[in-house]
């Protein structure tokens, strides 16, 4: 019974912290439950669905099927419809229903939009039904649990070793481990020894606390594959808010890991094509990110010689030397291995088996050898569908690439094809300018040199003139190539992603914008280009100023790298001149792009690292202040001892009194020091607590003054000023008398001999002020604002012995008893401290105060 309690509890909890939209209704679609993950997706409170239809929430054409697949759900049923929200706008869903046993009129629904978005809110919920047992409300959430699309875990929180009791179907095909290979293990083995993650530093953290957590983790499959995983931890404490249990729900989300780091290589290779960089580099560059995204594969890009028919690699610098050399120079046919057939065909061919297929007869023992199992490749097409070369990777296990993977592959055949063609119209543009140079020299040399031969100069014009149409004719075509690569380079710029790419000329106008982040900022490119920046009232006056400095730099042939900040986001600039054909510098090209994540990103690792260099600078002051500090009064002790021991005659005896008390004296010194080490670290443990005590604070304090005598130097005298009734105070007295006699005996430390220190006691408002007033040395104005840092000794009081606890410690034991603390002090002339406690009195005890 009691395994079964727990249980139960348990799995409520988990309900209460779905991620997912849960919604339980009876088979007329009236809504008996939901949970807030289904709440938000349609925009109700609990009270506004409860109780109504969930086809009222469908539309129309989708009502009937709803209610058709709600009578016959016999165990499981996935049904798709299209619902809208609460204001009106669409939902496109997926319910996944559920039977309940013992329950026939009795259904759950998990419900998700298509595109795999929910809100993942959480809130309590009430029990399923009134009517509902507890063991039919513990088998509904078991149900639940199992048929949860997130990995979901259940661990002992009783267990110092945090053991696995329950792991769901998901969990089993997102990490490739049975049910009974996990249970009683720590979650610890899904890292596979990554333990240097700083996401489990925050999670180790929150499982310590007790308290709820989301982080991202490298994890591992049984199968060693790497996923990322989105963990949410949810504490379950019982009745007695103890903590029994944890529930992890796992999310797979290396997909979007992925896309995102796909998105900025598209990004990279895109912004080298802009900037006119070598092909040989871009296609490298193209085949590193190919390879950083197929596990176990090796990438190759190849060009078609058109006049021979021949392959010949231009990046390949993962690919075995030896199998490089041989398939090297490669023919295309329909029999050849897979390069030569795709190149061949214009398609594509993916042969998941070398070793079984006949097209690779003459290559496959240079493939085995060099340990290459399957080959996938895809022409690269040119925009008048060209077959220009192939994109091929060389795989070293036998299988065919899933969709995501095809994709991914043509994405980067499109790259790559689009670099090429910019190599040729860049070569063609040339050539053509070099013709047309050497044409129109040719034609002056000839004018120049047949003036006086009029029929022949005539005759030799007509023939330059045949040959001027030939070049214009090819000029023309030069010039379409360019317009058409013009086009291209357009629709490059118009999407560039996350960025903004400007062309200033030498007038600082901007002749040419485009890009994807104009209408994330709400500008308009027709508003832009063409005008000075000057003239553009969308920049303030100071942010003309620093970007014409830039452009200015840029066109004296400078290459600008900066950051700047507009509209809240954060850009990088990166600038270089662009030349004419005369070699002169005549406009500046500005690629802007969105790094405000990345900016974040370094952000928080900055605070890391600040946050760990003070730790490492409190450590080092520890260890030297204690070292002082102990050092000093053993010292101390072990003379005292040695000269007792010295001085046993008869007669003797006051000066060995003398020096018992001094060995008194410093072993109360360190027994303070110690207490203060050992209040300080309870207090950064957050294991100290007020314990609400009723006493009269004035007679408190005339003890604590009476034991202080003592410490008193010589001369010294500490009096009292208190009204003569009691003044009776609820609060913790341990940590009173440990604030009082902290401020009494810095008084007495920073205080000379034959001076006073006068304390008062009195009440105001419903609170107890305690002042402290001495005539000692005083702090320095500029060092006051650390006085309760730790480890903090002011410059004018390195001599006196102190270890810079004791007012740290007193300023947060006064916030722990709801109290405040307040200082005046001058050097030289003394010291005034103020505290307040609350009185904390009920009626009762306030008819006994003052």
């Amino acid at each position: 019974m009691i395994a079964q309690i727990k249980d139960t509890v348990v799995l409520k909890r988990f309900f209460e912290y779905a991620a997912e939209a849960v919604v339980v209704m009876d088979t007329n679609s009236i809504i008996l439950k939901a949970n807030q993950s289904f709440l938000c997706l349609f925009g109700y409170r609990s009270d506004e669905i409860v109780g109504q239809k969930l086809v009222n929430h469908i539309v129309k054409a989708n009502r009937k099927k709803l209610l058709a697949d709600l009578q016959n759900v016999n165990g499981e049923k996935t049904s798709g419809v299209l619902g809208y929200r609460k204001d009106g706008g669409p939902l496109a869903l997926q319910l996944k229903l559920l039977s309940v046993p013992q329950e026939q009129d009795l259904l759950i629904a998990f419900v998700n939009q298509t595109d795999g978005h929910v809100d993942t809110t959480t809130t309590t919920a009430q029990s399923i039904t009134k009517a509902s047992s507890a063991q039919n409300s513990m088998d509904i959430q078991k149900r639940a649990l199992n048929a949860a699309g997130n990995g979901i875990l259940i661990v002992d929180a009783q267990d110092p070793q945090l053991p696995i009791i329950f792991s769901n179907p998901a969990f089993g095909h997102m990490t490739g481990y049975r049910n009974s290979e996990v249970l009683g293990l720590n979650c610890r083995f899904l890292q596979n020894g990554d333990r240097d993650q700083p996401d489990l530093k925050k999670l180790r953290n929150a499982i310590k606390k007790g308290v709820d957590c989301k982080v991202i983790l490298r994890n591992y499959r049984k199968d060693g594959s790497m996923f990322w995983n989105e963990l949410t931890i949810t504490p379950v404490y019982d009745k007695e808010q103890k903590l029994t249990h944890f529930i992890g729900v796992q999310h797979d989300v290396t997909k979007e890991k992925k896309a995102l780091q796909l998105q900025g290589d598209i990004r990279s290779i895109l912004e080298k094509i802009a900037l006119d960089q070598p092909l040989k580099t871009i296609t490298k560059h193209i085949v590193r990110v190919a390879e950083a995204h197929f596990n176990g594969c090796m990438a190759s890009i190849s060009l078609l010689n058109q006049k021979m028919g021949t392959l010949h690699q231009m990046a390949a610098p993962s690919l075995p030397k030896a199998f490089s050399k041989a398939v090297e120079g490669m023919a295309i046919g329909p029999e050849t291995c897979s390069c030569g057939v795709s190149a061949y065909s214009k398609s594509e061919v993916f042969v998941p088996d070398l070793a079984t297929d006949p097209n690779w007869k003459d290559y496959r023992e240079s493939a085995i050898e060099n340990h290459i199992k399957s080959c996938w490749s895809m022409p690269i097409i040119s925009n008048n569908q060209e077959v220009m070369g192939t994109f091929t990777m060389y795989c070293e296990s036998s299988n065919v690439p899933l969709k995501a993977y095809r994709e991914i592959m043509a994405d980067l055949s499109q790259l790559t094809a689009l670099a090429i063609n910019q190599h040729r119209v860049r070569i063609e543009l040339e050539t053509s300018r070099r013709k047309i140079e050497k044409y129109t020299q040719t034609l002056e040399d000839k004018v120049q040199a047949r003036t006086g031969e009029l029929k022949a100069t005539v005759q030799q014009l007509v023939a330059s003139n045949l040959s001027l149409e030939d070049q214009i004719k090819e000029t023309m075509i030069a010039e379409n190539k360019a317009q058409r690569s013009q086009a291209l380079f357009s629709a490059i710029a118009q999407n560039f992603p996350k960025g903004i790419i400007v062309v200033f000329n030498e007038n600082i106008e901007m002749v040419y914008v485009e890009g994807e982040e104009l209408g994330r900022l709400d500008l308009n490119k027709q508003e832009l280009e063409g005008k000075r920046l000057a003239d553009i009232p969308v920049f303030s006056k100071n942010q003309i100023e620093n970007i014409q400095v830039l452009v200015r730099r840029t066109l004296k042939g400078k290459h600008i790298s900066d950051e700047i900040t507009y509209n809240g986001n954060v850009y990088s600039i990166n600038s270089t001149p662009l030349y004419s054909d005369d070699n002169d510098i005549v406009w500046a090209l500005f690629v802007y792009s969105n790094i405000t994540d990345q900016k974040m990103v370094q952000n928080e690792l900055l605070k890391a690292l600040i946050s760990e260099r003070e730790l490492n600078e409190l450590k080092s002051r520890f260890i030297s202040m204690a070292s002082h500090e102990f050092r000093t009064p053993l010292s101390a002790i072990l003379s005292s001892a040695i000269l007792i021991g010295k001085q046993n005659e008869p007669g003797k005896e006051e000066r060995r009194e003398k020096h018992v008390t001094r060995i008194k004296a410093n072993v109360k010194n360190l027994v303070v020091i110690l207490n203060d080490f050992l209040s300080l670290s309870k207090l950064e443990e957050g294991k100290v607590l007020p314990k609400q005590e009723y006493f009269d604070l004035t007679a408190y304090i005339k003890t604590l003054l009476e034991e202080m005598e003592i410490n008193k130097k010589e001369g010294q005298r500490l009096i009292l000023k208190a009204p003569g009734r009691p003044l009776f105070i609820s609060s913790d007295k341990k940590m009173l008398g440990h604030i009082i006699n902290n401020l009494l005996s810095n008084a007495i430390k920073y205080s000379n001999e034959n001076q006073e220190i006068t304390c008062l006691v009195s009440s105001d408002k419903g609170h107890a002020k305690f002042e402290v007033i001495d005539q000692g040395i005083g702090i320095p104005e500029a060092e006051q604002k650390n006085l309760f840092d730790r480890f903090f000794r002011a410059a004018n009081a390195t001599n006196i012995q102190g270890t810079g606890l004791g007012l740290h410690i007193v300023k947060q034991y006064i916030d722990l008893v709801g109290g405040s603390i307040d200082f005046k002090s001058v050097v030289g002339q003394g010291s005034t401290f103020t505290i307040n406690i609350p009185l904390n009195l009920n009626e009762d005890a306030k008819s006994t105060a003052y």
